[in-house]
């Protein structure tokens, strides 16, 4: 096969795209929701998001956040809003309270990753180093790179997560 079909096939099967899968805890809030909205690199997720933003009630199940990121890889910024009304339009909503994550190199083209953001943290900001990103090796490992520095997701290994599934599906472009 050429080196253009190859490309055209790889294009075609969506071989640049890699998923990342967020973990969630809700808290148990009867009537109150969670937002998620996720971005790029370079996106400052402490300030208002222009992209779509994924509702969650929360019922205090952990939930599974699966994004697609459409490029070769690259941090995933992502801001929760945790609202009482569910258009975050009420009086108690006028500063929503937020919980935002820098996913440090979340996503690797071609592999399926994950992390536990844990429990939501109004106004806090967590970064998540590389290394803490799971995948493409044994899935309880204490760290997720190599004895060298590189993260396995940067070689041949694919040990995808054990996902029971995703309750929200988001696209990401880089």
């Amino acid at each position: 096969m050429s080196a253009r079909r190859l490309a055209l096939a790889c294009l075609l099967a969506g071989c640049g795209d890699g998923t990342i899968v967020i973990e969630l805890d809700t808290p148990p809030s009867a009537g109150e929701v969670l937002y998620v909205q996720v971005a790029g690199a370079g996106v400052d997720p402490s300030r208002p998001l222009t992209v779509p933003s994924e509702r969650i009630e929360l019922t205090g199940a952990a939930r599974h956040v699966c994004v697609t990121a459409r490029g070769p890889a690259g941090d995933v910024n992502v801001r929760l809003r945790q609202c009482a009304e569910p258009a975050c339009s009420g009086a108690a909503d006028a500063v929503p309270r937020t919980h935002t994550a820098t996913i440090e190199h979340g996503v690797y083209a071609g592999r399926t990753t994950n992390v536990q953001l844990g429990a939501f943290r109004a106004r806090s900001h967590d970064p998540i180093e590389r290394c803490a990103v799971r995948g493409c090796v044994r899935r309880n490992a204490p760290t997720y790179c190599r004895p060298d520095g590189d993260h396995y997701c940067e070689h041949d290994e694919d040990v995808p997560p054990a996902l029971d599934g995703c309750d929200i599906a988001l696209e990401l472009a880089f």
